[in-house]
């Protein structure tokens, strides 16, 4: 069975990556994100990005997310940012003495309005492409994936989908875990980052329920949300996660996916796309101008070197009609 697949990475604000990558494919398709893809899957960040191509927003007006919104997911206002600069480093003192990882570095308000502002009342159960985004139970120390596919089968695993990209983006130095019922319990989920930060194998294994074990035309395409020369992909994502995580465990929420990936699918159907440049480096959490243009910067020269790559994935995702 014939079955497109998209996965992205988490990242904080690197996720911006990922979407311009996306709305390069869907300008060289000639067709909106959604209708390239059978089956959209994300971590964090990326989670939002996949959230977005599952209602049907174009991956033209999804690069606007970060540029648009990120200042009220991530920025303090101005006339108490002194004050709170002064509380976290207390905080991050106090956790140093006590054993403790400290107050999350943000308000959720801001990022809730945001997803309230994008997707409105529409629960995963109402996606119009089938989606999947990973989170983690804190309370139970279980992996979780929040699926349409399951919200539809019982109503019991339906959210909003503002609780859902609540959910994904939780990770511990930024955001306080969502505290919510979902499949008749309470469960306080984080970050999908804590296991699956590059969601490829949860992809594969919900493109296998999806098409009832036939597999054999499956494309996928994994977007990151890059990484810098010299600096491994686990210190990166630590710097949005904390220092929490051993390295081995942390290496293993990054890798794991692509390896995966790449063993039960042919290479000419798995198709890997990660910025790798200096640019790339820095704040999970700084969504200012600077930021997000030496991302661009970084990603428009990516680009400008992979055409023939893409070219090879629209292919696939969007073979010509002509016989």
């Amino acid at each position: 069975m014939s079955i497109r697949v998209l996965a992205i990475d988490g990242g904080g604000v690197r996720a911006h990556l990922a979407a311009v990558l996306l709305a390069e494919l869907e300008r060289r398709a000639e067709r909106p994100a959604d209708d390239l893809f059978d089956l959209v899957v994300g971590t964090s960040t990326g989670g939002l990005i996949a959230m977005g191509v599952a209602v049907g927003i174009p991956a033209s007006e999804l690069v606007q997310f970060f540029p648009r919104l990120g200042e009220r997911m991530f920025g303090r206002p101005a006339g108490v940012a002194g004050l709170e600069q002064r509380l976290e480093q207390s905080s991050k003192a106090l956790g140093a003495l006590f054993g403790a990882a400290g107050a999350p570095r943000h308000r959720p308000e801001g990022l809730e309005a945001v997803l309230r502002d994008v997707f409105g009342a529409v629960r995963l159960s109402q996606v119009t492409t089938p989606l999947a985004v990973t989170a983690f139970d804190r309370a139970a120390s279980a992996p979780v994936v929040l699926s349409s596919r399951d919200a539809a089968a019982d109503l019991q695993f339906d959210l909003p989908l503002v609780d859902v990209g609540r959910a994904t983006t939780a990770a511990g130095p930024m955001f306080a875990p969502l505290v919510t019922q979902w499949g008749g319990a309470e469960h306080s989920f984080a970050d999908g980052g804590a296991w699956a930060n590059n969601p490829a194998a949860v992809a594969l294994a919900e493109a296998v329920a999806l098409a009832g074990g036939d597999v054999t035309g499956l494309v996928m395409v994994s977007l990151g949300c890059g990484a810098a020369p010299g600096t491994t992909m686990a210190a990166l994502n630590r710097s949005w996660l904390g220092e929490a995580q051993d390295p081995a465990t942390m290496a293993s929420t990054v890798w794991t996916g692509e390896v995966l990936a790449r063993r039960a699918l042919d290479p000419s159907r798995f198709h890997r796309f990660q910025v790798v440049d200096r640019r790339v480096a820095g704040a999970m959490d700084d969504s200012s101008p600077a930021r997000l243009a030496a991302l661009e910067a970084s990603v428009a020269d990516h680009i400008a070197g992979i055409g023939a790559e893409l070219d090879a994935a629209v292919a696939q995702l969007a073979p010509s009609d002509a016989t």
